[in-house]
């Protein structure tokens, strides 16, 4: 399949002047109309994951920097075996400590969506998970948990 649309390859981008979206350290890499419209809504949450942590909070998630085709991010410590059979720490772990049990699932289930996906493949390095993406993803936890405590 990728041999035969390899010809077309070029003729089938989109481009999109993202002159008003730059911001420090971040060129969005937006290919339509409909990327600069998910931007304009996310970005209009006043409200970030980071805004939600709390310095000793006993609720952990944890993430590695590291990127590939996936982005880790657990509740847990990963358990990482090498070749000779010794457990090892993972590198670049980094920790999300927050207040409540709540707040810590709400931000594991946003760092392992699509849309925070999105949010790095078009506005990071893409190499690495850094601590501006995590906690710069747009969030309003409070207005998630009274939506849940209606449930």
């Amino acid at each position: 399949m990728g041999a035969a649309l390899r010809d077309r390859l070029f003729e089938r981008l989109e481009y999109i002047d993202v002159t008003s979206l730059v911001r420090p350290g971040v060129i969005p890499r937006y290919g339509s109309a409909i990327e600069q419209t998910i931007h304009a809504k996310v970005r209009a949450e006043a409200h970030c994951i980071g805004d939600y942590l709390s310095r000793g909070g006993a609720h952990l998630v944890y993430y590695t920097r590291k990127l590939s085709w996936f982005v880790q991010v657990t509740p847990f410590i990963p358990s990482i075996t090498d070749a000779q059979g010794h457990v090892r720490n993972p590198s670049e772990l980094k920790t999300l400590p927050f207040s409540s049990p709540e707040y810590a699932d709400m931000a594991f289930v946003a760092l392992n969506s699509t849309l925070f996906y999105w949010f790095i493949t078009t506005g990071s390095d893409c190499r690495n998970l850094n601590m501006r993406e995590v906690l710069g993803l747009p969030l309003a936890m409070e207005g998630i948990a009274d939506l849940i405590a209606r449930i």
